[in-house]
């Protein structure tokens, strides 16, 4: 069984920032880039969760009802493994992220078999410190969508934790690129919902997830994405996709229509 890791949570309440991420435990030796060739069972190694977490804020996922999609973004600065201490430390830059984006990262830490967490805000954007609350727990909600899109959004929400389905639909036929950009991000939402960012209020993150189905091109102008096994999720993992297609439609690639049911 699993212990409870000792978890410090000293973050400032603003949306630009840089923190200090450090974590300590046995699944720090699972994480991609410092997982051996010869890992005993290679299904357990995940990617690295902070670029992860910094990849799907560049995509907009993390920006909130406050600020656009388009202006939401992160870097990993610096990142140090200590093999000898079970160690990993990053530096994360965050811009724009709404504070909601600080349950995700809380959540997908505390998904792993760690025996001690600290995420803490080392600097605030601005040429002086300025006071401001700060966080001693993570926000009780997740990131919120923006309040209006230039496209449609059709939402049913089914009374049940599998047979989820998601239709991105074009205003015009995409080509390939456009369609391995779309992929691609949804590859990087899926990965969030099955390393445990999106608990559900009856369950931990360790104990949330999904099975998604492999995204394809139901027809030239739509995309599905879909979870016919489970999707043990909050209904709020939609609002990370449907802000990234605002992003995706700011670029130019017009999409006409979102269907979640």
């Amino acid at each position: 069984m699993p212990t409870t890791p000792l978890v410090e949570f000293r973050v400032a309440d603003v949306p630009t920032q840089d923190i200090v991420i450090t974590i300590q435990g046995p699944d720090v030796g699972l994480l991609e880039p410092n997982a051996p060739a010869d890992v005993e069972d290679p299904d357990l190694v995940m990617p690295d969760l902070i670029e992860l977490f910094a990849h799907a804020a560049r995509l907009g996922m993390w920006s909130g009802g406050a600020s656009e999609p388009t202006e939401s973004s992160a870097e990993v600065l610096a990142s140090h493994h200590d093999p000898g201490q079970r160690k990993q430390t990053w530096h994360l830059r965050l811009n724009q992220v709404d504070r909601g984006g600080l349950r995700i990262l809380y959540n997908l830490l505390t998904a792993r078999t760690l025996d001690a967490i600290s995420i803490r805000t080392e600097s605030q954007a601005g040429p002086e410190p300025r006071r401001v609350p700060v966080l001693d727990r993570p926000p009780a909600r997740f990131p919120d969508p923006l309040k209006s899109f230039p496209f449609q959004i059709d939402y049913a929400k089914p009374e049940r934790s599998k047979d989820r389905v998601v239709h991105i639909v074009f205003s015009s036929q995409l080509d390939e690129p456009q369609t391995d950009q779309s992929y691609a991000a949804l590859e990087t939402w899926t990965n969030l919902l099955l390393l445990g960012a999106y608990p559900p209020p009856e369950l931990s993150p360790r104990e949330s997830g999904a099975v998604p189905d492999l995204a394809f091109l139901l027809d030239p102008w739509t995309i599905e994405q879909a979870f016919t096994e489970a999707f043990l999720c909050d209904e709020a993992a939609f609002f990370a996709i449907v802000n990234w297609a605002y992003r995706f439609h700011s670029t130019g690639v017009p999409i006409k229509r979102i269907v979640i049911m």
